[in-house]
């Protein structure tokens, strides 16, 4: 049986393509008149060479608002849509994008619509250049991006407020080292866990009543932030240190290598202290001292905090009674 070959006219063909080429431009159309439609992004080209700009705005019926500017640059400066403390930061931001290819984010203030309601966007642009290398066309999108700024503010200040509460719950409010409840808990996960020496020292501020008695309770806080900022200086940023109440500081040291080495640690201490001038008594100006009893902790004979703290005040008594501004070991 002889096959029949069935021809499909070419004026068919041509017609079906153009047929089906305008009906794709229509859906093409139709879609991006929908997206338009339904976004909030602000769409606009730039023509740097005419300096005119041509923007698509959201309308409150769902229409879209073309606006055409003129004079862009000169427009900017004379304008109310950018705040007039950003104006200049803005159009140098705006001719430095837009002179030179390539793609751009930048962060902008505006009052799209004239409303005195200054708002943040993202501006993203790309910038075409000409076949001659020259930026002939610049396209991009604004979105708005106020709200979000707004929630990242409120969660900085919730954070910030979280940070100051954890700060007030676990600090001491005068010298900013851990108050006693935290120092306690932290020195008991410090001593549970360790597989080394730890020394446990008491600082107990000499005279200090008659600080605060004769120049008042402002000065005796200073010297207790001077205090504190000394025992900082010679402590690392993992050893505990803290205030527990009145003039009395503790720190627990891990990884000093001898009772002598804690001694020699306590006397750079003291030495550093003595710098500290304060009038007290009303005898002018002296000099600030410090006592310390220090107990310590050795693997095999692990202590309680509590335990240690007994200790080292023993120490600390044995100080004061040898004439203060020195340093006492238990046993030792």
């Amino acid at each position: 049986m002889q096959s029949m070959a069935f021809r499909v006219p070419y004026r068919l063909v041509r017609n079906f393509k153009a047929g089906e080429a305008t009906c794709r431009s229509m859906m093409n159309d139709s879609f991006h008149r929908l997206l338009l439609e339904e976004s909030q992004i602000i769409y606009f080209e730039y023509r740097p060479l005419t300096d005119t700009l041509c923007i698509s705005l959201p309308g409150a019926d769902g229409q879209r608002e073309w606006r055409s500017v003129h004079a862009m640059n000169a427009f900017l400066l004379n304008a109310a849509y950018v705040p007039v403390d950003l104006q200049q930061s803005f159009l140098t931001q705006w001719m430095n994008r837009t002179t030179q290819s390539g793609k751009e984010s930048l962060s902008l203030c505006l009052d799209v619509n004239g409303c005195s309601e200054y708002r943040w966007y993202i501006c993203h642009l790309n910038a075409l250049c000409s076949g001659r290398g020259k930026v002939d066309r610049v396209i991009g999108y604004l979105r708005d991006v106020h709200g979000e700024r707004e929630n990242e503010q409120k969660l900085r200040a919730i954070q910030h407020e979280k940070q100051h509460l954890e700060e007030r719950a676990t600090l001491d409010a005068v010298t900013g080292l851990l108050n006693r409840g935290t120092l306690e808990e932290r020195a008991y996960e410090l001593l549970c866990d360790s597989v080394c020496s730890s020394y446990f020292f008491i600082f107990d501020i000499d005279n200090f009543k008659a600080i605060n008695d004769s120049a008042g309770h402002c000065e005796g806080d200073r010297v207790l932030r001077e205090v504190a900022n000394v025992l900082r200086q010679y402590t690392r940023s993992y050893d505990l240190v803290g205030r527990i109440g009145g003039d009395e500081f503790v720190a627990l040291l891990g990884g000093l290598a001898s009772p002598d080495a804690a001694r020699e640690r306590a006397n750079m201490i003291l030495r550093a202290i003595c710098e500290i001038k304060s009038p007290a008594a009303g005898q002018g100006d002296s000099f600030v001292s410090l006592s310390v009893g220090i107990a310590a902790s050795v693997p095999g004979r692990c202590r309680s905090y509590q335990a240690l703290y007994n200790a080292a005040d023993q120490a600390l008594y044995q100080a004061k009674k040898l004439g203060k501004n020195c340093c006492c070991i238990e046993n030792g």
